[in-house]
């Protein structure tokens, strides 16, 4: 289910910065645009104390309780924000698999496409299979790995990419995940990289000094 809450751990200098009393809970780092959270007004910042009956004590615990919710659900959420605890209902439903292409876009920093004859003799691509990279975005995990235009990108973690349609099924399920691993194949060359997932909306303000 579809909730559209990126959260984290809440150490102690990032509870002194936001001025939270507590020791307990995540802090939301980002909420989707048009998400559930979004939607019943969760913002970046606030403090995750309890998603239905489940007291948030880390980000662990966030992380375990949204794999029970289901889609259509409706999940009583309750935060810390500005001194005080505030509780909005959000109501779950799935990932419109349509925001694929903006998903990967944050996350990856890539864009893909269908294998065609023209881009596979433009490219000298030997598969037929997989998703090509037809743009990445500079400073990304996959940039510094050295991922370019043409390569094919044949799986994603333990699922197999023989087109965008798979490659956006991916991108939706693991979304939530810290990092990919992905099979890279460019000419007859297949390489695994793992990648970091950052999202571009991410809030800089959070990243508070070392």
């Amino acid at each position: 289910a579809w909730i559209g809450i990126v959260a984290q751990e809440l150490d102690e200098k990032l509870a002194q910065y936001l001025k939270y009393p507590g020791k307990k809970g995540a802090m939301i780092k980002s909420v989707e645009p048009d998400s559930p959270a979004r939607e019943a007004g969760l913002r970046e910042g606030d403090v995750l104390l309890a998603v239905g009956a489940k007291k948030i004590a880390d980000l662990n615990d966030y992380l375990a309780v949204t794999k029970t919710v289901t889609a259509g659900e409706t999940i009583e959420t309750q935060v810390w924000r500005s001194g005080q605890n505030r509780t909005f209902a959000i109501k779950t439903r799935l990932f419109p698999i349509e925001q694929a292409d903006r998903l990967a876009w944050s996350l990856l920093g890539v864009r893909v496409q269908d294998l065609t004859l023209k881009n596979r003799k433009d490219f000298r691509i030997v598969t037929k299979e997989g998703a090509m990279i037809s743009e990445v975005r500079a400073g990304t995990s996959l940039a510094r790995v050295g991922a370019r235009a043409g390569d094919v990108i044949r799986q994603i973690d333990d699922l197999g990419v023989s087109n965008t349609e798979d490659f956006n099924k991916a991108i939706v399920k693991f979304r939530t995940k810290s990092s990919l691993v992905l099979l890279i194949q460019r000419g007859e060359q297949g390489y695994y990289v793992t990648v970091s997932l950052q999202p571009k909306h991410f809030m800089k303000i959070f990243r508070i000094g070392t």
